[in-house]
């Protein structure tokens, strides 16, 4: 059996990762082993670990949005660079960052966002998806010559479950506006089983067949479009009362927001909703 080290195993995805696989591999979680025990060498070599799945992410407590989402991938990667100074063993790392990342609340896309010091341009980051884009940018730096190192860094959106709060939140905001959606929105939304699927990929290394030998670091967009009336079957009832709205004034509706709470909520919302 495959030797794992799980960390965040307490959160939502790291729960449903040890559920899932426990039966099949053998995983050491960070409920049952301090931090630095599990990403010491000694823990690395002795236990013959093939992964490091690193599920700890704040999403909500925005003082610990640096500690957890950046400041602790950040010691898994000097941890991974030290282990291989000393051994030739190769191990696989799992990272779970955000779509947030690529700034799809600040240029309305998902598209890799394209970073160049000779070009400014303004980012609309909260502190969460700021602290995942410093751990992506730190993990590429510090990983991208490591041979001994396969890097794959998980890109989900919202990670969605069958009675999700999100989701929730998201219909009562539809009850409320005005205006009807597109029938043809897809909003990218992650499920907890289509995030698994994605896991066992890499774990049974059917992903790495089609990599190049030297591109150790590989980026995931992990998410499904999903079109409106599956994610909420009733807005077909409701959406009749509603005020037709094309793409280009919504999108006036969204810039005009301002970005003071609770309208900051609204527009992402919104534009969480409006992806086309």
């Amino acid at each position: 059996m495959k030797n794992i080290v799980l960390l965040g195993s307490n959160g939502k995805i790291g729960k449903a990762f040890f559920i899932n696989k426990k039966n099949n591999y053998n995983i050491y979680q960070d409920l049952d082993y301090k931090l630095q025990e599990l990403l010491s060498k000694s823990f690395l070599l002795n236990n013959n670990i093939e992964f490091i799945v690193n599920c700890i992410g704040s999403t909500k407590n925005s003082s610990f949005f640096f500690h957890s989402n950046f400041f602790i991938p950040l010691s898994i990667v000097r941890s991974l660079n030290e282990f291989s100074l000393y051994y030739d063993k190769k191990i696989t790392f799992i990272h779970l960052s955000s779509i947030g990342v690529n700034d799809p609340y600040g240029r309305l896309s998902i598209s890799k966002t394209n970073l160049n010091i000779d070009q400014r341009f303004p980012f609309d980051f909260n502190k969460y998806e700021l602290s995942k884009c410093c751990a992506d940018f730190a993990i590429r730096n510090f990983l991208a010559n490591n041979e001994k190192v396969r890097t794959y860094i998980f890109q989900p959106s919202v990670i969605i479950e069958k009675k999700s709060q999100f989701l929730k939140k998201v219909f009562f905001f539809l009850l409320l506006f005005p205006f009807r959606l597109s029938s043809k929105a897809s909003p990218p939304v992650t499920k907890l089983e289509y995030l698994n699927f994605y896991f066992d990929r890499i774990l049974e290394e059917t992903t790495t067949k089609n990599l190049d030998e030297n591109d150790y670091i590989n980026t995931l967009q992990v998410y499904e479009r999903i079109p409106l009336n599956k994610l909420f079957p009733r807005y077909k009832y409701i959406s009749f009362l509603k005020i037709p709205i094309n793409k280009r004034n919504l999108y006036r509706i969204i810039k005009s927001l301002p970005t003071i709470f609770p309208f900051s909520s609204f527009k992402r919302i919104l534009i969480f909703l409006s992806f086309i």
